[in-house]
């Protein structure tokens, strides 16, 4: 049973949410496994402390942003984006850009389809623009149907896949 989000609140992640944002990417990662239709993904024991280290660490070096979804103290989604420029390739083949990337959307189960991902996308949104980007790029495994709705809902378009051929 779901919580309405008009109790939900949308704030800056802090570094002593660190152990609630390892339970939340462990979550993540748990939930596309369980998608993962051709069962190429696994979480080992040490997959939540290295991943948030790592995505903490992006954050700092990439000018980025983690956004929790808090109701009544407790943490039930979270959002990371960083910003980057495009490096001197990519200013060969493409439009000058400064890119924000959605790198992670994670809601709680129970409270999806509350808005609770619309509030965490549109608080990176705003930071992303109070950071001038001028591109958002957000990405969802083919078979997460239900992210590439919601992110299509929100007015992102399909723009390249990734094929995989297992041998």
């Amino acid at each position: 049973m779901g919580i309405s989000s008009m109790k939900i609140l949308i704030r800056e992640y802090k570094p002593t949410d660190k152990i609630v944002l390892i339970r939340c990417v462990e979550a993540l990662q748990d939930y596309e496994i369980n998608i993962d239709n051709l069962k190429r993904k696994r979480r080992l024991p040490a997959y939540g402390k290295y991943f948030t280290n790592q995505l903490l660490r992006r954050v700092r070096t990439e000018k980025g942003k983690i956004f929790l979804a808090v109701d009544q103290d407790k943490v039930c989604g979270y959002v990371v984006g960083t910003v980057a420029k495009q490096t001197k390739e990519s200013l060969l083949k493409k439009v000058p850009s400064k890119f924000g990337y959605v790198v992670e959307l994670y809601v709680d189960q129970s409270l999806r389809r509350q808005r609770v991902g619309q509030k965490l996308m549109k608080k990176m949104e705003e930071f992303f623009e109070k950071e001038h980007c001028t591109v958002i790029t957000v990405g969802a495994m083919v078979v997460n149907t239900g992210a590439r709705k919601f992110y299509k809902k929100l007015k992102y378009v399909d723009r390249s896949v990734e094929m995989i051929k297992i041998i």
